[in-house]
């Protein structure tokens, strides 16, 4: 349904020392919510593109794939504004079932391609719009080794995949 698009607004913003900091004593309490790239939504009963920087309407239907902008302005002994983005998607990631390819122990790093990664249920042309890879743990010994990956297109989120490092 269209509703599942909809923007749920969080609250609370923390300090670097994650302690969470007051609404309304240290930043204000209203948010300003922008769209960060040009996007598609539904607005008065009518599909409309807006433009990156207008703001979003409470009454926005946002699709998954659009970009939000939210900025916090602070207040008392906090000064400055602090803004972060986040993109509406229509999935998570951590719906999916991954499966690594066992891997060979070479005494160098492993770092296993999209190619070495299987999702359940899904071909390798669909499987490639699902996720990118972050990063790779050490991954130099036999035993477990570690990938980092997060959702791109339709997903959102973030995984640790395991595999296995056999001897030769």
């Amino acid at each position: 349904s269209q509703s599942d698009g909809l923007i749920r607004y969080g609250r609370g913003i923390k300090k670097r020392l994650r302690n969470k900091l007051q609404a309304g004593t240290e930043y204000y309490k209203d948010y300003i919510y922008t769209y960060g790239e040009d996007t598609m939504v539904t607005r008065d009963s009518g599909l409309r593109l807006v433009t990156a920087g207008s703001p979003v309407n409470k009454s926005d239907i946002v699709y998954a794939g659009s970009v939000i902008r939210v900025t916090v302005t602070g207040k008392g002994n906090y000064s400055g504004t602090a803004t972060g983005t986040y993109r509406i998607a229509a999935k998570k990631l951590s719906t999916l079932k991954f499966t690594v390819n066992e891997q060979i122990y070479t005494g160098a790093p492993i770092t296993p391609g999209k190619n070495a990664i299987d999702i359940s249920g899904l071909t390798n042309a669909e499987a490639s719009r699902v996720y990118s890879i972050v990063s790779y743990g050490e991954n130099t010994k036999a035993g477990t080794g570690t990938i980092v990956i997060k959702g791109i297109g339709d997903y959102a989120g973030t995984r640790t995949l395991k595999f296995k490092i056999s001897k030769k």
